[in-house]
């Protein structure tokens, strides 16, 4: 029998990075990132798509896009990686505790008490974005059946036109079949023209991620089991290029080291109809529906804990608290 929250679930391992640059190195000079027409590649993967390919077969093994495929602006310091994450309205940052009263200035290599804090995040008023150190960046997460190993293979782009193209498509499936794990995909590196603030029109490389199907098709796809998967962490160091491109980021969700803003807030208005003044519904009413609802095992006592746990998607918690709202777990009976 598996561990309830421990082996019930595999968590997949990260068997690389597919990058959309390579490294140059003049002589005498510091190394720096160049753009790529196609994807940069292991050895392995270039058995399965050749050196230089600009289309992948790819499939995501979850149906959480805040798993697989995660979106916010974020700043990386030179010896503490992350250091600020948000959505462009609220944000966590690992303050420097040692600045005057009322500043929030990142933590640096010298700071000697760093603490994460909630502040309000402001792309048009952050320092960090100003100097291009803050940017949107999705990591997008994914699997190559085609390829030899069982894990997960990831890119990160700060292209706003990548992050478009690829968040728009997910969205019309899931909005479309309610699922996209292990749907095959073809995710492409395409041309595009475009004229960044303050310089001419040029050409750059831009995701695309395609689904070849007729809607029927994906309907069929659709009456597969969907995939349940807990992926590595997708944002341990910045991404290697800094894509210039025309327009404005989009806002996304933004996340705190262990547990989404968002999934934070989800999981303490949950709580609050378990253990508040006003409790609505038992720890068992809970556990009954998420097992019911969304075939998740979970012991009553996790609920006692303060941040929720990393095997409940977004989506499930949502549901939850909706169906709290509607008076719906109330009407269910304790286990035996």
């Amino acid at each position: 029998m598996p561990i309830k929250g421990l082996t019930d679930q595999p968590r997949l391992p990260r068997l690389g990075k597919v990058r959309l640059g390579e490294k140059v190195e003049p002589q005498g000079k510091p190394s720096y990132p160049r753009a790529t027409p196609h994807f940069v590649v292991d050895k392995v993967v270039q058995v399965a798509f050749g050196e230089k390919p600009t289309e992948l077969a790819i499939a995501f093994p979850t149906d959480d896009p805040e798993s697989f495929a995660s979106t916010w602006y974020r700043c990386y310091g030179s010896t503490r990686g992350k250091v600020c994450q948000g959505d462009g309205e609220s944000a966590a940052r690992l303050v420097d505790m040692d600045a005057p009263q009322g500043l929030s200035p990142v933590a640096t290599r010298d700071t000697q008490h760093a603490e994460w804090r909630d502040v309000v995040c402001s792309p048009e008023q952050c320092p960090e974005y100003g100097k291009k150190q803050c940017r949107p960046v999705m990591c997008l997460q994914f699997l190559l059946p085609s390829v030899e190993g069982l894990g997960i293979w990831q890119i990160d782009t700060s292209s706003v036109n990548s992050i478009r193209n690829v968040d728009a498509t997910i969205k019309l499936v899931l909005g479309t079949v309610g699922r996209i794990s292990l749907i095959p995909f073809t995710l492409s590196l395409v041309p595009k023209e475009v004229t960044p603030e303050g310089m001419p029109k040029k050409t750059v490389h831009v995701l695309q991620l395609n689904a070849p199907y007729k809607f029927e098709d994906l309907f069929r796809y659709a009456a597969l089991p969907p995939g349940r998967a807990l992926l590595p962490p997708a944002d341990l160091e910045p991404p290697d290029l800094e894509e210039e491109e025309e327009g404005a980021p989009t806002p996304h969700v933004v996340e705190m080291p262990d547990a989404s803003l968002q999934r934070q807030k989800l999981w303490q208005a949950i709580r609050g109809h378990i253990f508040g003044g006003a409790a609505t519904v038992s720890k068992d009413q809970v556990v009954t529906w998420l097992k019911r609802e969304a075939d998740i095992n979970m012991v009553p006592e996790r609920l006692s804990n303060e941040g929720p746990p990393d095997f409940i998607p977004t989506s499930v918690l949502t549901k939850m608290l909706d169906a709290l709202a509607q008076r719906q777990l109330q009407l269910l009976g304790d286990p035996a």
